[in-house]
């Protein structure tokens, strides 16, 4: 119902992710992944207009359990 509601409304094609080859189950974590991809690649994942930080910045943290 979501989808067809963007669908309605919006100007530009619209498709799901499963339509590239992502399955809806794996599209959590797939997006994760790439958030994680870029914070360890430098680059800023946060905007401050979006999550509230009072700046930009590298979010997340790599740690070891062992």
């Amino acid at each position: 119902a979501l989808v067809q509601a963007i669908r309605s409304r919006s100007q530009r094609r619209v498709e799901t992710t499963e339509s590239i080859g992502v399955q809806p189950d794996a599209r959590e974590a797939a997006c994760f992944a790439v958030l994680g991809a870029l914070c360890q690649d430098g680059v800023e994942i946060t905007l401050p207009g979006v999550t509230g930080a009072k700046s930009r910045m590298l979010s997340g943290s790599w740690i070891n359990s062992r």
